[in-house]
């Protein structure tokens, strides 16, 4: 009877470690997802900004 008991518990803590994973991955995809687009935005910022500069120096 106690390895039954044994069985079930390892079962329910594998099904909590996965649902941790699973919402774990979910939120780094999130946040890189994001990241992404203000590293993007940031790149745009420093491309005009040369440009403006190329400009002043013509």
């Amino acid at each position: 009877m106690e390895r039954l008991s044994f069985v079930t518990n390892l079962e329910r803590i594998m099904k909590n470690v996965s649902k941790w994973i699973g919402v774990t991955l979910v939120t780094a995809a999130a946040l890189s997802t994001t990241a992404c687009n203000t590293l993007q935005g940031a790149g745009q910022d420093i491309k005009s900004t040369g440009k403006a500069i190329e400009k002043s120096a013509e």
